[in-house]
């Protein structure tokens, strides 16, 4: 009984120590179980911060969003723009700005998918959306 009782400590202690790198700054969940994590990982490395990203709460069917920071890019401020989002893209706009060091989506089926450069893929898309929509005017005229 000790000996699991030891082995159990050492667990607890263990996922503590690993999970004390991670501070979760904000947090969106949309009624329908869409989800949205942002974490400041200071002196965490890349995969360590993959690992931790891996270990996040999914629903199947639903997409889950982690982001990490190195400092918190919100100030002082916590749950505050995030949270009070009326859906995960609206909360994905809101968190994804300049500092994000990894992304991670975990998909409707499970699947991981990690990006190193999150926030200069987000201002590609956004300038591709705005080429995508002058062409569009320029062919409706």
């Amino acid at each position: 009984m000790k000996k699991l009782l030891l082995l159990l400590f050492a667990t607890i202690t263990t996922i503590s120590c690993s999970d004390s790198k991670f501070e979760q700054i904000e947090y969106f969940k949309s009624p329908d179980r869409f989800r949205l994590f942002v974490y400041v990982a200071p002196t965490a490395t890349i995969e360590e911060m993959k690992q931790h990203a891996r270990s996040q709460m999914w629903t199947e069917g639903k997409i889950t969003e982690v982001l990490y920071y190195r400092s918190n890019p919100f100030g002082s401020q916590t749950f505050g723009p995030i949270s009070v989002s009326k859906n995960l893209q609206e909360a994905y706009k809101r968190a994804v700005v300049e500092g994000c060091v990894l992304r991670c989506q975990i998909d409707n089926f499970g699947q991981k998918h990690f990006s190193e450069t999150p926030y200069e893929d987000h201002l590609k898309a956004i300038e591709e959306s705005k080429i995508g929509d002058e062409m569009l005017k320029r062919r409706d005229k």
